[in-house]
């Protein structure tokens, strides 16, 4: 059997030679360890180029999407029976990898439980962990643990996933450029699987649970990538909540103006003309790398 990680990182130096380290150290090995480079600018590309046991692809910045598009692809095409996602800013623990692999049977979605730098538990899915994790939690006798079934999707932070569900459903979506990507590929999954959660497969996040800021960027591809979701929905009928959808057109752009009222600081005039050219570039359908055009 054989295990391929990989790890998505755009300028985060630092951050990134920890992850690395941690899969280095993993009590499971791991066969090949690549890194989907995007055109980092802050040294990344100069490291990775002395690290003889890593596998690096350098490609122009595609995004959290298109990072991820990449490795599945090559992950796939090269070989892999399981491949293991990473992001550039989540430790898993030692044995994590271990953990997720007595789950194989049980599962060809296996999600790691990540956890703030404080400690408090990151929920994934958001919405379906939230109000029913309880009536989805399992005992597996043969491992002495407890997983949760998670049939509302994946999460790309850590996801292990399984070469035969990536022939049915393919690669990622470089489309999205950022936000939305995993949710649609999860649901995907979804219609041949029911992705688990191993409790005992722990990694922590770099950021704290009450760092909630708002980033620009995200802001923007989350609103323009509407048009992406719905288009997934539709074509595979995969029954994503749209009950949130209009809050994008209606709620959030009168929020930010309200907000700028009381508060005209820089970052909230950003953030209200992320969400208005989000709108504006949704009815447009761009795709791809299209923050930049605004000069926000």
């Amino acid at each position: 059997m054989k295990i391929y990680a990989f790890i998505v990182t755009f300028n985060r130096f630092e951050l990134l030679k920890r992850v690395v380290e941690c899969l280095r150290n993993q009590t499971y090995k791991i066969d090949k360890i690549l890194v989907v480079n995007n055109a980092s600018t802050d040294g990344t590309s100069e490291w990775l180029a002395i690290q003889p046991d890593l596998f690096v692809i350098n490609q122009e910045n595609l995004g959290g999407a298109g990072g991820f598009h990449t490795g599945v692809k090559y992950c796939y095409e090269d070989g892999a029976d399981w491949i293991w996602m990473m992001d550039d800013d989540v430790f898993p623990e030692k044995d994590c990898l271990e953990n997720l692999l007595k789950y194989t049977k049980i599962s060809p979605c296996i999600n790691m439980n990540r956890y703030y730098s404080d400690g408090v538990v990151v929920p994934c899915p958001y919405w379906y962990y939230q109000k029913n994790y309880k009536d989805n939690l399992f005992y597996d006798e043969a491992t002495d643990n407890q997983y949760v079934k998670e049939p509302d999707g994946v999460c790309f932070e850590g996801l292990l996933i399984k070469k035969d569900i990536v022939s049915q459903i393919g690669f990622p979506d470089k489309d999205f450029f950022v936000a939305g990507d995993d949710t649609t590929y999860g649901y995907r999954a979804v219609k041949i699987c029911t992705p688990i959660l191993v409790k005992s497969a722990k990694a922590v996040r770099q950021a704290k649970s009450t760092e909630k800021s708002l980033r620009p960027l995200t802001t923007y591809y989350t609103v323009r990538n509407r048009h992406l979701i719905k288009k997934y929905n539709k074509r595979y009928n995969l029954n994503i909540p749209v009950s949130k959808w209009p809050i994008y057109y209606i709620y959030v752009p009168i929020k930010r103006i309200l907000v700028c009222l009381t508060d005209n600081s820089e970052i909230n005039r950003k953030l209200m003309k992320s969400v208005i050219y989000g709108i504006i570039d949704n009815l447009k359908q761009l795709t791809g790398s299209t923050f930049f055009l605004h000069k926000i």
